[in-house]
């Protein structure tokens, strides 16, 4: 392969100008979110927690105990539980 193909623009990708590109808004990291909190407000052990979000149960005592942060769509489903307990009860039928 040479440099010049490496480089190339996608062919699927939109040209975008530069009024398109300056209305782009930066987009806010996801804050923090306390695990345990969350867990608590739904009043769940670790055990269903885990079980529930598909982790295990050595994830959540991390951490719970700051051994290790969410990150990924894990950090993402625990602020929309955060925001949205009671949607997410409905969505999961807790």
């Amino acid at each position: 392969m040479n440099s010049r193909a490496a480089f190339a623009p996608d062919k699927d990708a939109p040209v975008l100008t530069a009024r398109e590109i300056a209305s782009f808004r930066r987009v806010k990291p996801l804050k923090a979110v306390d695990p345990s909190v969350v867990r608590k407000r739904l009043r769940m052990s670790q055990t269903a927690f885990a079980h529930v979000f598909g982790v295990s149960v050595r994830t959540v005592q991390e951490w719970e105990q700051r051994r290790r942060r969410p990150t990924g769509a894990a950090r993402a489903l625990l602020q929309v539980v955060d925001r949205e307990p009671e949607a997410v009860r409905r969505a999961i039928g807790l």
